[in-house]
């Protein structure tokens, strides 16, 4: 199923910066596919200033230029320096396991005990309130790594 969210573009016309939020639901790709063929692209947030007018516009979760993969740039190629997250945000926490062992690791009923497993750790060492869950990029959660000689 697709994530859907409704998204604000900028419109490029002489004078100030004008934004439109479109109230039509489409996923992050769409979203951007759209603005490109009939505006300019996604919205860039670049200062306190533009934030503060973008936010005005909003009533919800909406997308904007910035995809989760590509956090350093937006979409329309321009670096990222505007970083004011709301505290805790982003709350992504990525980390690299090392397993020794001939289980599937690409088999949900394991990849499952292990997130139960690591839930549990992180819950005795006093962090709550969180989910786990698997990126999958390519349909594989797990890829075996070639050691290089040294």
């Amino acid at each position: 199923m697709k994530r859907t969210l409704l998204f604000v573009l900028t419109l490029s016309e002489p004078g100030p910066t004008k934004y439109i939020l479109v109230r039509t639901l489409m996923t992050w790709h769409e979203a951007m596919a759209f603005c490109r063929s009939k505006y300019t692209d996604l919205v860039s947030v670049r200062n306190l200033s533009e934030n503060n007018q973008i936010s005005s516009l909003l009533s919800g979760n909406t997308w904007i230029g910035l995809h989760r993969k590509t956090w350093p740039y937006w979409s329309d190629k321009s670096p990222n320096i505007f970083t004011k997250w709301a505290t805790g945000h982003p709350h992504e926490a990525r980390f690299k396991l090392k397993f020794q062992s001939e289980a599937d690791l690409n088999d949900p009923a394991v990849q499952q005990q292990i997130l139960e497993q690591l839930h549990a750790k992180l819950e005795k060492h006093g962090v709550s309130d969180f989910k786990l869950r698997w990126t999958q990029t390519d349909g594989l959660t797990f890829h075996k790594e070639t050691k290089t000689k040294e």
